[in-house]
């Protein structure tokens, strides 16, 4: 968190990709680091925007793996 942070505070305006997919749902010390990195970027001046490439059935932002390279980015709602 205490890099997220220093990159975050460096960076005010860079905007963040969201791609965690659905392995979020299999390993619940993954929703605690996704709740930590929301609380550290809530604790920051950051004027950049957040963002998934799209969603998967269950709701999650998928992986960037398998998709297309000029795939637009959907704005990420917490």
């Amino acid at each position: 968190m205490n890099e997220i942070g220093n990159l975050l505070t460096a960076f005010t305006d860079a905007d963040i990709l969201f791609a965690y997919g659905n392995l979020i749902s299999k390993r619940s010390y993954l929703k605690n680091c996704l709740t930590d990195i929301f609380n550290t970027i809530d604790g920051l001046q950051f004027k950049g925007k957040l963002f998934c490439i799209r969603r998967t059935v269950k709701g999650n932002p998928v992986h960037p793996l398998y998709q297309k390279t000029d795939t637009d980015f959907l704005e990420y709602e917490k």
